[in-house]
């Protein structure tokens, strides 16, 4: 076997590698990415790095890309790194293989880049070769990236409205989000962010810059809202991930299998839009850029973002353990996945300090898109 650096001009081989491959949980998915492979990657940053297992037979055993950004990680401003597209064939030599040659890349680049914290998400299933990675059992543990548990998390899929149910408080207006907001609203996600462990550095510069590099987001795209004085207290965007991804539900398994076959009837009743069929696209979109200091601010946010769903699509939000004011409105009939939020340790470093979200904490600034 060899380790490859990814190009560009592999593009079109990664491509095809993602759509074949299905990737295991609860839910079976296979992915697309319509705009290339790396375009995914862009909506966090341009600073990135894949890398790819080759066996002998010219195929990909394994696979992983690492994507570099500055934020600000436990109260200082550092370059933070984020692990994904985790990909090893389930046998013994490929992980093997892949543990002697992914450490040296990890502790290279945490190097090169002064990057001491990297992240990843792991579904919480029942996935034999993820699990192998990040619970192993064999001799092989010493050699392999550890994945230190910091929070869980829970992609909340939001799929109607429960009849005669309570509406949000009239008191909490919601407006588009103006160029000359921008400013005010910053000033508000750095209060906020001063509360997390993970978060964005919030200029005005930095939040138009990334706004335009999501594929088909903008301003008018938000929702901004204000208490009955006028002050901000949330923001929500809504978006589309198909811009980049499309996920396809290949089976559905256990508790989600029934999730699955208890939407459909709710659907023929029109109490609920369903999760799609095996072999449909998902038609789900984001709740993204979400800030809010209660769940009633929330309830209003996802509430108004509902309504301007096409009739077929989901409303998805990411919920960590322990933030009460993002927990799934008791109005709307929703389903969940369970995930795990890692870092990603070499042999030798240690943990970090995390803190648990609740009254004094709000969670790591992580969006669903980047999933």
């Amino acid at each position: 076997m060899k380790l490859v650096h990814a190009t560009e001009a592999d593009d079109p081989r990664l491509k095809e590698f993602f759509e074949r491959r299905v990737l295991p949980g609860s839910i079976d998915f296979s992915i697309q990415r319509p705009r290339g492979f790396f375009e995914h990657y862009r909506l966090l940053s341009d600073e990135f790095e894949t890398v790819w297992l080759e066996d002998e037979d010219g195929s990909i055993a394994g696979l992983a890309s690492l994507i570099f950004r500055e934020g600000y990680v436990l109260g200082e401003k550092t370059t933070w790194g984020y692990a994904t597209d985790l990909r090893v064939a389930p046998t013994r030599r490929a992980i093997a293989q892949w543990a002697q040659y992914f450490v040296p890349v990890l502790e290279r680049v945490l190097e090169e880049r002064g990057c001491r914290y990297i992240f990843s998400t792991v579904p919480l299933g029942d996935n034999p070769a993820t699990n192998a990675l990040i619970r192993p059992t064999s001799h092989t543990r010493r050699k392999l990236p550890r994945y230190f548990l910091l929070n869980r998390f829970r992609v909340v899929a939001l799929h109607g409205r429960i009849p005669l149910a309570s509406r949000p408080l009239p008191t909490i207006r919601l407006f588009p989000l103006a160029a000359n907001d921008v400013e005010e609203l910053c000033a508000f996600l750095r209060k906020l962010g001063a509360q997390r462990p993970l978060a964005r550095i919030h200029t005005p510069e930095n939040f138009l810059a990334e706004v335009a590099r999501w594929p088909g987001l903008s301003l008018s795209d938000f929702r901004v809202a204000r208490d009955s004085k006028g002050n901000i207290r949330g923001v929500a965007a809504l978006f589309d991930p198909r811009n980049t991804q499309i996920l396809t539900p290949k089976a559905y398994h256990g508790f989600a299998q029934s999730a699955h076959q208890l939407l459909q009837v709710a659907r023929f009743f029109r109490l609920a839009r369903s999760s799609p069929s095996p072999g449909s696209v998902l038609e789900v979109k984001f709740l993204s850029f979400l800030a809010c200091d209660s769940e009633e601010i929330f309830f209003s946010l996802a509430d108004e973002a509902f309504s301007r769903l096409a009739p077929r699509e989901i409303l998805a939000y990411l919920h960590f353990r322990g933030n009460w004011r993002t927990l799934p409105p008791p109005a709307f009939i929703s389903t969940s996945l369970p995930f795990g939020f890692y870092q990603v340790l070499s042999p030798t470093m240690e943990p970090a300090n995390w803190p648990t979200p609740g009254l004094q904490h709000l969670p790591p600034e992580f969006e669903g898109a980047w999933l």
